[in-house]
């Protein structure tokens, strides 16, 4: 998480890769401040301390890609933001992630003098496949993410098997033989990525991911080396397309691939909404693509082999703290 916001910053783009980035302030010394432990938790002191710490230091803007679900102008950490702001270091905040109700701004999103950021989409073209099982027709099997290698073209006119998988889970893949197929599963519960990454796991040729909720699923969550091809469908396609698979045999041909525009500069449906509770204060202040964004991770993510090989250096990651810097 904090290599990802970093390179957003100010990735240098040196690395002999396709994935290379290149962060939105390249030329600037940054400097970091550890307050989290490595399960992402840690105590409002070391967010406080790494504020008044960067103050000292000569900073002139301050990051913090990180929160709580408090959406309180009073908490400690929401007074050290004011505090650094009056002090005159711009103090930018990730709102959170915990959209799409009202009033689901974290803190220190909530201090009344932070720039206080959102998430929102990106313009990008997709991939759209139709295809059909047996005879349900399905025109809008969206891409919804890949590893960086596959060519989605080589599905035109494949057939595949499928097998039902409820919503993903290890426990339920290890039920199901899905090993060269195509695994539905349902939107819920677990993350996508975990939803994807169990269905590689388990041996799949592809995942089709359905809503749990009426309409489409409204992003695309990118190229990561944990992906398979994976696709998106409604509620209703993703409902038929299981009782079919439940009466018997299934097999799902991708017939055509067409390529969709999306509209882009959306709020993600992730993201946290204002306003703050105590004081009806409007919240966030901006939003910033926060979506399928590109940037760098530690090199042993990709590659656990001994070795630096930094050409794999690179994942694409969605949130509030993607769209703070």
């Amino acid at each position: 998480h904090g290599t990802h916001v970093a390179g957003i910053v100010s990735a240098q783009k040196k690395n002999q890769s396709d994935s290379a980035v290149k962060g939105v302030a390249p030329d600037i010394e940054l400097y970091n401040y550890r307050v989290l432990g490595p399960y992402g938790s840690g105590d409002s002191s070391g967010i406080i301390a790494a504020i008044d710490k960067s103050i000292s230091d000569g900073m002139n803007v301050i990051n913090l890609s990180l929160g709580d679900d408090s959406n309180n102008p009073l908490d400690p950490t929401s007074i050290a933001v004011n505090n650094a702001m009056l002090s005159g270091v711009v103090t930018v905040v990730a709102a959170g992630n915990s959209g799409p109700n009202p009033s689901t701004l974290g803190s220190p999103g909530a201090s009344p003098f932070a720039i206080t950021v959102g998430a929102s989409d990106s313009s990008i073209s997709l991939p759209k496949l139709s295809g059909h099982a047996g005879q349900l027709q399905f025109p809008n099997l969206i891409l919804f993410g890949k590893n960086f290698t596959d060519k989605i073209e080589d599905f035109k006119g494949q057939t595949l098997p499928i097998e039902s998988v409820g919503i993903g889970t290890p426990d339920e893949f290890s039920k199901k033989d899905v090993k060269g197929k195509i695994a539905l599963v349902a939107r819920g519960t677990t993350s996508f990525d975990e939803k994807i990454a169990n269905a590689k796991q388990a041996g799949a040729k592809a995942v089709i991911i359905y809503n749990n909720v009426d309409g489409e699923i409204p992003f695309y969550v990118g190229e990561s080396t944990k992906y398979i091809p994976s696709f998106r469908l409604t509620k209703e396609d993703g409902e038929k397309l299981k009782a079919q698979i439940e009466q018997g045999s299934t097999s799902l041909t991708f017939d055509e691939i067409n390529y969709i525009q999306t509209e882009g500069d959306h709020l993600a449906d992730f993201s946290s909404r204002g306003p703050v509770t105590a004081n009806d204060d409007i919240k966030p202040d901006i939003t910033a693509p926060g979506v399928a964004v590109l940037s760098t991770v530690p090199e042993y993510i990709n590659d656990p082999q001994e070795g630096e090989n930094y050409a794999v250096s690179y994942e694409r990651m969605q949130g509030t703290s993607m769209a703070a810097p």
